[in-house]
């Protein structure tokens, strides 16, 4: 076998992940046949033992992400305001914020809390 993995590629390429079936169909092709439909891709169903991260990392280019302060509070209001199921564990939350980002084509970054400076 010869090349390697795409998330161990050194060549900078712009790739979105598809989110439609018809992502999939060639844009000229979906103009001559006026196809204008959006059909989601549902993805594979993930498992408590999938690593959510790695999945992200080497499938998921890297303007597709959401940043989040590591707080409890502000993790609970992106989830309230994106009507994303809660939990009372805040490891919980972050994984259930993973999966949603994940089943939109989306990645999330939980940062630090980010210090204002004059």
């Amino acid at each position: 076998m010869k090349g390697h993995f795409s998330g161990d590629c050194s060549i900078q390429m712009t790739w979105e992940r598809p989110r439609y079936l018809e992502d999939l169909i060639p844009e000229e092709d979906r103009r001559r046949w006026n196809i204008t439909t959006k059909t989601r891709i549902i993805h594979t169903p993930l498992t408590a033992t999938t690593n959510l991260e790695a999945v992200a990392k080497n499938e998921i280019h890297p303007s597709m992400t959401y940043s989040i302060e590591n707080q409890d509070k502000k993790i609970r209001a992106f989830m309230e305001k994106n009507l994303i199921k809660r939990h009372s564990k805040q490891v919980d939350n972050m994984r259930e914020i993973t999966q949603w980002c994940l089943q939109r084509g989306m990645r999330v970054e939980f940062t630090k809390e980010i210090v204002a400076t004059n």
